[in-house]
């Protein structure tokens, strides 16, 4: 009775034991199998933004080389960030080669991989581009036989505004000031030609009130500079092609990464079966 007794009490144990071992199985295959899903997961994510990243990167490239236009950004004690760009009041001579770049550009990348979709088949002329995380926006503009371009702040956190006018084959006939209110904001306007001339105006002004300077050149047009309502604007009405340079400077630094994006979808990233739809801007940093 006693050996029947043990002989139970053994097979119970060693039945336990198979069923303990058992469970132990179910449970590894089940984090196998969820491990494995979840490198599918981070697979694809990668993949999602590996993707997205090089779009990017290839339009940014693009942008540079056939706009005519850099954005440049300094972060040190404090932050600047630059805009430079060759202007002319006739619309239909910028980005003529951008367009077809971007075209071509979109069409490869069409043929090469069906889970990137693109929005736009052109660089909206007009921008605008946004610089975070500081919610100032730079853009230009033309008119009747005119160009503008325009940063607008959201609050003046700054110490100032550079610009750089090289007019380049127009001569220089004169530099003014018809307008400055003082304060402690910064405005200073150099103007260059290619015939020698170098002029610096330099004034401490208040933002909010009306203050320009105007860089007059041979034949009758102008480039404007003018500070007010705490906006900046460059106008000329010249034909030729001036280089302008903006300078944003003396921004706080933030614990946040500092880019310059354009706000616009232009393409994005999809993965229909799996539900992803990655919608990409451009930045630039």
């Amino acid at each position: 009775m006693v050996k029947m007794k043990k002989g139970y009490l053994l097979t119970l144990g060693m039945f336990m034991v198979l069923i303990l071992v058992f469970a132990l199985a179910i449970s590894f295959n089940k984090s196998v199998e969820i491990s494995k899903d979840r490198l599918g997961i981070i697979g694809i994510s990668d993949r999602v933004f590996d993707l997205s990243s090089s779009v990017g990167n290839g339009l940014i490239d693009i942008i540079k080389i056939y706009s005519d236009f850099d954005i440049v950004i300094e972060e040190n004690t404090k932050v600047n960030v630059s805009f430079t760009e060759e202007i002319s009041r006739v619309k239909e001579d910028w980005g003529i080669s951008l367009d077809e770049r971007i075209a071509e550009f979109e069409d490869f990348i069409s043929s090469q991989d069906k889970n990137i979709k693109f929005t736009t088949k052109s660089f909206d002329k007009e921008l605008p581009l946004e610089i975070t995380p500081y919610n100032i926006t730079y853009s230009r503009a033309w008119g009747t036989g005119q160009v503008i371009l325009k940063v607008v702040p959201q609050t003046i956190n700054f110490d100032g505004f550079e610009i750089l006018i090289n007019t380049s084959q127009e001569m220089i006939s004169q530099v003014n000031v018809p307008s400055s209110n003082p304060g402690s904001f910064k405005f200073i306007v150099k103007a260059v030609d290619n015939f020698g001339t170098n002029i610096v105006k330099e004034n401490n002004i208040d933002p909010e009130k009306n203050n320009q300077v105007h860089v007059n050149l041979v034949g009758g047009n102008q480039v404007k500079v003018t500070v007010s309502n705490n906006e900046l604007e460059v106008w000329t009405n010249s034909p030729e092609t001036i280089i302008a340079t903006i300078k944003i400077f003396g921004l706080p630094v933030l614990n946040k990464q500092v880019a310059v994006v354009y706000p616009k979808i232009v393409y994005n990233v999809t993965f229909p079966e799996l539900n992803i739809v990655k919608l990409a801007d451009i930045q630039f940093m």
